[in-house]
């Protein structure tokens, strides 16, 4: 080959020699090369190793092959910070899908327990921007990069930020919600509406309130129960207070288990195990 055409390529800051016969003014030399690259205010990204190799193999040269000889360096934007969550923080329970009997049929209304942390737990950690790291051109010229941005958090009740403010810990115990930014850690699992095929069975470490009723064959499991409506042929289970304000009709299967006080409206043909005390308003048949 002759020698080298020199293409200068700012898309990718690259430039490069290109082997070739009937070349105008060829790069013949090592020496030419780094003339041309100084009148063309070539300054950076040389790979001298790369040019060495170039000029030794051509003589024998007997294709168009091309030497990228000198590089221009891309800018890195830095990454923004993360929330990485260390416990469940959706809002509604999701269905286990366990097989009901041994045809394989799925139970709808099991249902994984509501999430509740404790206090002290570590509910996310949040990783801090790292810096971009700037790049150039062939020319010299100093391409910028951005920085990471910060992870926006806004903390809520029952929450606080670890000394450095890396960490987000829990002050009380119950269930962790987390919507538009905000993180709160609630005692409360509120249903508007009824325990029914839409919300599964309830397992809440904490209070629960419900603002309808709850349907046959359900199960609400809790601290402390608020039933604004009427409780079926359901379980009800609770380590604290309990009121049913709607009153039970159980139907013979209905299950009612409180180690709190009771306030229930009335109670129809269901079985009680309550203590210490049970108030009522008004009672049609109590089975007990």
């Amino acid at each position: 080959m002759e020698g080298f055409l020199v293409n200068i390529d700012l898309i990718s800051m690259s430039v490069k020699i290109i082997a070739g016969d009937d070349v105008i003014n060829p790069i013949i030399s090592e020496e030419k090369l780094y003339e041309f690259f100084r009148l063309n205010g070539i300054r950076r990204g040389f790979n001298k190793q790369e040019i060495k190799r170039a000029f030794k193999e051509l003589p024998n040269l007997t294709t168009n092959k091309i030497y990228i000889v000198a590089e221009g360096k891309k800018p890195i934007n830095g990454k923004d910070g993360e929330i990485v969550f260390k416990t469940d923080i959706s809002e509604r329970a999701r269905y286990v899908g366990c097989k009901d009997d041994e045809n394989g049929s799925i139970d709808y209304k099991s249902s994984i327990g509501i999430s509740t942390v404790a206090e002290g737990d570590c509910i996310c950690v949040i990783t801090p921007p790292t810096r971009g790291i700037d790049g150039y051109d062939t020319g010299g010229k100093l391409i910028p990069a951005a920085n990471g941005k910060p992870a926006k958090l806004i903390l809520g009740s029952g929450v606080e930020f670890s000394p450095d403010g890396t960490k987000v810990y829990s002050l009380i115990k119950g269930r962790p919600l987390y919507s538009n930014r905000k993180l709160t850690v609630s005692p409360i699992y509120e249903i508007f509406g009824d325990v029914c095929y839409e919300t599964g069975n309830v397992n809440f470490d904490g209070h629960v309130y419900i603002s309808g009723s709850v349907a046959d064959d359900f199960t609400v499991e809790a601290r402390s129960i608020e039933i604004r409506g009427c409780v079926g042929n359901s379980k009800i289970k609770c380590s604290e207070d309990l009121l049913i304000a709607g009153g039970i009709n159980g139907r013979s299967c209905g299950d009612i288990f409180c180690q709190g006080n009771a306030t229930i409206k009335y109670i129809n043909d269901a079985k009680i195990t309550i203590s210490p005390s049970v108030r009522r308003s008004s009672i049609a048949i109590s089975c007990v």
